[in-house]
């Protein structure tokens, strides 16, 4: 895993930054890459709310997937608890730099074809529920100015529909401030674990070098530009799970957003995120 930055993350910066955009992105998934999950929190001070974009991927399952972007900016600083009619939504840092919690309770969307997210969001209404922690062991890394990356260990209950599943999995958290807009296309990022190594690289990492660890894949292109992934100068097999899209709605600002619960063969499994497809 490449450091970037020497100057690793401050307590301080866990909290929320009044001075832009704060993207706080959470992911897991199981060791044989069954099951995964992503939540994002972004929080827009200048338009006064907050986006909550959140999915679950099941092997051999439809998407499980959830988008609020008219959401209430949290009342203070240090609290990411959103509300809305349908909507519950907590992340407690419950020691900086070492511990997250996170809940939700809600109703979300089951599709059988992911892309229905990048339209008009139509399916099955499905009860969607975390009690989730984070925990870190490493202190984590900044990967660039304004950019933090931990690396963590994932427990917790999911309940999907009539479905609960208890959660044990690898994990990954990181937050972006700074900035007008939540993310900037096209670039891809790969978070990962590789021959039991943890694996963060892409575009904007700083000190990671292109043939080291990178994503292979055609901007433009929709689901069909992710080509692979290369490690260390080789080659691996990627296996799609499932793909979680989603479209970034903003004033004069419009990107789709591709994330993939990858099997890397026997090599290891994790989440590519493709910004511009």
């Amino acid at each position: 895993m490449s450091t970037g930055a020497s100057e690793g993350p401050r307590a301080v910066d866990e909290r929320r930054h009044d001075d832009g955009v704060d993207v706080f992105t959470f992911l897991a998934g199981t060791p044989g890459a069954t099951f995964g999950l992503h939540v994002d929190v972004v929080t827009l001070p200048a338009l006064g709310t907050a986006w909550y974009w959140a999915a679950v991927i099941e092997e051999g399952r439809p998407l499980v997937t959830l988008l609020e972007t008219e959401t209430p900016l949290p009342r203070r600083d240090h609290d990411l608890e959103l509300r809305t009619s349908g909507l519950w939504a907590d992340h407690v840092c419950e020691t900086p730099l070492v511990h997250w919690s996170l809940g939700l309770e809600a109703f979300a969307v089951g599709l059988d074809d992911p892309t229905g997210a990048w339209g008009d969001f139509r399916g099955d209404r499905v009860p969607l529920g975390f009690d989730l922690e984070w925990e870190h062991d490493d202190g984590g890394y900044s990967a660039a100015p304004g950019h933090d990356v931990f690396w963590s260990l994932v427990t917790g209950e999911v309940l999907v529909g009539r479905e609960a599943y208890d959660l044990t999995a690898h994990g990954w958290r990181g937050h972006r401030w700074g900035g007008a807009v939540p993310w900037t296309g096209p670039g891809a990022t790969i978070a990962a674990v590789v021959d039991g190594e943890p694996v963060h690289a892409g575009d904007g990492v700083a000190g990671v070098a292109s043939d080291t660890t990178g994503v292979r894949w055609r901007p433009g292109a929709g689901l069909d530009s992710l080509d692979g992934v290369v490690h260390r100068g080789e080659p691996l097999p990627v296996e799609v799970i499932g793909w979680s899209p989603v479209r970034v709605p903003n004033d004069g600002f419009d990107l789709r957003i591709a994330r993939a619960f990858c099997r890397f063969g026997d090599r290891g499994n994790g989440w590519i995120e493709l910004v511009g497809v």
